[in-house]
């Protein structure tokens, strides 16, 4: 399954990439996952746990916000299909 990874501060149009996606029919989330569970926790617990960082949350084809951007080095390791823009 390919994968969109949209690594983003605040205010740089995160949420509207999200948007974007769902509209164009993609399984898309921004920071949350499923009701009070963040998807940054996921990725966290993922790490601590030696798994690859998106582990715990399948099924996602598009995932955007700030919280993977601690991640980045880490995700181009995992995942080096991901293009990745500086």
């Amino acid at each position: 399954m390919t994968k969109i990874l949209c690594l983003g501060f605040n205010k740089t149009g995160t949420t509207s990439l999200t948007a974007a996606f769902r509209r164009l029919g993609f399984s898309s989330v921004h920071c949350e996952w499923e009701g009070d569970v963040r998807g940054g926790d996921l990725v966290t617990k993922a790490a601590r746990e030696h798994l690859p960082l998106l582990t715990y949350v399948p099924g996602v084809q598009a995932y955007s916000d700030m919280e993977l951007y601690d991640w980045y080095q880490t995700l181009a390791e995992q995942y080096p299909w991901v293009a990745t823009l500086h």
